[in-house]
């Protein structure tokens, strides 16, 4: 790959409070990076507390790759957004996003057109790093949104069950955002969120007044970063806390608000395997990982049992019907009865 020499690059280390990715780029890309990921991460001088778990090196303006090695390797995975090859280096070619990857031990080299906006593309990839080194202490992703104030509310749900409605309620409401659709939970109930863009319908933006000249659209839906969110209800992200209780939701429109306890373990456990640990995670930055820690050598702690276990102990509230006349903070003073 060729590479202009004249750009200026720092090392800037970033913290998610366990691990620290070193990043390698210039000081208008990590603004952007940091301003996206506020709340989740933090930029840091001393490193002497923590781990870094990967380092990360950005080429901006360059996409000009041998097409003899790409031919060279072998092909791991293809679809239409992009084309996984294994060799040394490993190289990915993400064509949908005009990005190659070439990872090695300890070390992720990123090139790209700035024009593109690819830091976003790196959000996601920085975001996966932390992500993995939580896996690596005992943590595992769950499909799952999490708010809190006077009680840490999991939210719950099938597709289409309400579960950015009662998020935006939730904010509405005063309450700390600590992840919109996934978060990394331990065996001891700790939750740590993920800077993960949130999806929401044209109506739904319409009803909770959200300005849409703030959002990305994709498909049908705009997408924001939660630091855009947390700023217009004048409320804060939380990254990590300990969940109190699970609201299972099933949104009803036109049909009065019903609320009842959950006690049945065994249909707390359908529920946990319908909605919190079974849900489609295929991406091309989910095989960089795979690749991330093939390369590393990394073996995953297996917590899953443990884990779905201790949420099980939690309190599961079902809710149904319209969200909007729910009174949240009633609902927590029973959690806390």
């Amino acid at each position: 790959c060729k590479v202009k020499e004249s750009m200026l690059k720092n090392v800037y280390k970033l913290s998610d409070g366990h691990n620290i990715v070193s990043v390698i780029c210039n000081q208008k890309t990590i603004e952007k990076i940091v301003r996206i990921m506020m709340g989740y991460v933090n930029l840091i001088e001393e490193d002497n507390i923590n781990t870094v778990i990967m380092n990360i090196c950005l080429y901006e303006d360059v996409y000009e790759v041998n097409d003899d090695l790409m031919t060279e390797n072998i092909k791991l995975h293809c679809d239409k957004d992009g084309y996984v090859y294994k060799g040394e280096p490993i190289i990915i070619n993400n064509i949908s996003d005009n990005i190659v990857y070439k990872i090695k031990k300890n070390e992720v080299a990123v090139y790209g057109y700035a024009k593109d906006e690819y830091y976003i593309e790196i959000v996601r990839l920085i975001r996966m790093c932390f992500q993995l080194g939580l896996r690596f202490n005992g943590y595992r992703k769950l499909h799952i949104s999490i708010l809190s104030k006077n009680v840490t509310w999991g939210l719950v749900g099938d597709k289409g069950a309400g579960k950015t409605t009662m998020l935006l309620h939730m904010l509405n409401n005063g309450y700390y955002l600590t992840s919109n659709d996934k978060a990394l939970i331990s065996r001891e109930g700790k939750c740590v969120g993920t800077c993960q863009r949130i999806g929401i319908q044209e109506y739904t933006m319409d009803k909770y007044n959200i300005q849409k000249n703030d959002a990305i659209i994709i498909g049908k839906k705009y997408y924001l970063w939660p630091i855009d969110l947390v700023n217009k209800y004048g409320t804060l992200i939380k990254k990590q806390v300990v969940l109190d209780a699970i609201l299972v939701l099933n949104y009803q429109a036109g049909s009065d608000l019903q609320i009842s306890e959950i006690h049945d373990v065994q249909y707390k456990k359908k529920l946990y395997d319908s909605f919190v640990c079974d849900f489609s995670d295929k991406s091309e930055m989910n095989e960089i990982g795979k690749i991330i820690i093939e390369c590393n050598e990394w073996i995953m702690p297996n917590e899953e049992q443990d884990i779905c276990d201790k949420l099980l102990t939690k309190r599961w509230i079902e809710v149904q019907g319209e969200f909007e006349s729910l009174d949240i903070e009633r609902l927590a003073s029973y959690i806390n009865s």
